[in-house]
């Protein structure tokens, strides 16, 4: 079968599909930085909690290297 289009139509086609293409890498590299931001965000909070557990406890119960 003979393809009787255009050459530019065929370059525009693959062009569309490009962007498309392009956008959607776009949409997941976004939906990524967003759950790492996630993580990033929970695990620092967790560190807050025990430098604060750390910090709150009395002298008495603290661990030996931090007498």
């Amino acid at each position: 079968m003979v393809d009787d289009r255009p050459p530019t139509v065929d370059l525009l086609a693959r062009a569309d599909r490009a962007i498309a293409t392009s956008r959607r890498l776009q949409a997941q590299a976004a939906a990524l930085k967003d759950a790492a931001r996630l993580i990033l965000d929970a695990h620092c909070a967790a560190l807050d909690e025990d430098l604060l557990a750390e910090t709150t406890r009395s002298p008495a119960r603290r661990r030996p290297d931090q007498a």
